[in-house]
């Protein structure tokens, strides 16, 4: 029994720090971070703005249709709801 419970203490700790590792907002020491996507031939950039807030711009240069801009959707975190590139008018 006691075995059990250690186990099990041990696995949601583990759980807890999993999860605020990868729910943190850029570290305050950091004022911008770039991913490159080499087949996409693009890059996105997610930049601090003030305490808290951020941005996130990116361009891609191939794999996209610009002349279908609703069959390319967006998950936003403050939303219910999937947005198409044509609802976020993207490209404008």
């Amino acid at each position: 029994m006691l075995k059990t419970r250690i186990i099990a203490t041990f696995i949601v700790l583990f759980a807890f720090i999993f999860t605020y590792l990868h729910a943190t907002p850029l570290p305050r020491a950091v004022d911008r971070i770039v991913a490159v996507f080499k087949k996409l031939d693009g890059k996105v950039e997610f930049a601090s703005t003030d305490e808290g807030n951020s941005t996130f711009s990116g361009v891609f240069n191939k794999g996209f249709d610009e002349n279908a801009p609703d069959r390319y959707f967006m998950d936003l975190f403050f939303s219910v709801k999937q947005h198409s590139f044509d609802d976020l008018k993207i490209p404008n």
